[in-house]
């Protein structure tokens, strides 16, 4: 169970866009755009970018991690006074507000259950090695903080941020990504970009369902995110299994050298 944890820690990129596939197939159909219900997703989305900026501004550089552990001091203030994980909370607005913009109405709501609980098993993941790394800090902040929302529990210790420009350094991509994204979904729902009409002349050629081709090269992109993801892994043990060979190497050659082998200094036969 422990290592099926771990991987899924390590593919939650991954995951990611496994639940975009819901957005492709709503943003396909052909359903007449709705401006309220596009509007709304975009302010939602917009919510959980802000919130996932606010979040990075308390972590810092906690938030992107290779295996789930303790960087410095627990962080209990900002938005995870609220929540236990903001981060996963965003991503989870974020995707809803998608949702509702591509063109599943109220439906489109489920998202942020659904987003939540893909994401639960990485959350239990991180909670224990949390708790291994702080013991009874941890126990305290989980008993006054709900693990995705809540009422405010209060900061267990004192509030560190880190400014705001190095928070928008690392997440340049965030908002204009998401801004992107809603539009892209808006112009292929009214057709400003051809892009079911492009599926379908592939799909006559290739013989496929025009959605088909569209989750297609979605699974394809899951599956090169997912090699991506060893093979940057496999570099960092090799990394790390170097620098640990240049240690050793380092403190073999401060060891005194041994003694010769003289006459003098063999030990009497009896």
């Amino acid at each position: 169970m422990n290592a099926f944890a771990e991987v899924y820690f390590r593919h939650r990129s991954t995951v990611l866009l496994v639940l975009v596939a819901p957005l492709v197939v709503a943003s396909l159909a052909g359903t007449p755009l709705d401006p309220l219900w596009a509007g709304v997703g975009i302010a939602i989305a917009l919510a959980g970018a802000g919130l996932r900026l606010a979040s990075m501004r308390c972590i810092g550089r906690g938030a992107r991690v290779h295996r789930a552990d303790v960087r410095g001091s627990l962080v209990t203030w900002g938005p995870y006074g609220v929540s236990r994980n903001p981060l996963y909370v965003a991503a989870a607005l974020i995707l809803t507000g998608l949702a509702l913009a591509s063109g599943w109405g109220e439906w489109g709501l489920l998202m942020f259950p659904a987003a939540l609980l893909v994401y639960t098993p990485v959350v239990l993941h991180e909670e224990i090695a949390i708790a291994a790394a702080v013991g009874d800090e941890f126990s305290t902040y989980r008993a006054a903080v709900s693990r995705w929302l809540g009422p405010p529990g209060g900061a267990l210790g004192p509030e560190e941020r880190v400014p705001w420009s190095e928070v928008f350094k690392r997440e340049k991509w965030l908002v204009p990504g998401v801004i992107l994204g809603a539009t892209a979904i808006c112009l292929i729902r009214t057709d400003w970009v051809p892009l079911r009409r492009l599926l379908t002349l592939f799909g006559e050629a290739l013989r496929l369902d025009p959605l088909d081709l569209a989750l297609g090269a979605l699974t394809l992109g899951a599956l090169g995110n997912s090699w991506v993801v060893q093979l940057k892994r496999k570099r960092r043990v090799q990394r790390d299994l170097n620098k640990a060979g240049v240690k050793a190497t380092l403190v073999l050659e401060t060891l005194p050298e041994p003694e010769p082998d003289l006459p003098g200094n063999r030990p009497a036969s009896a």
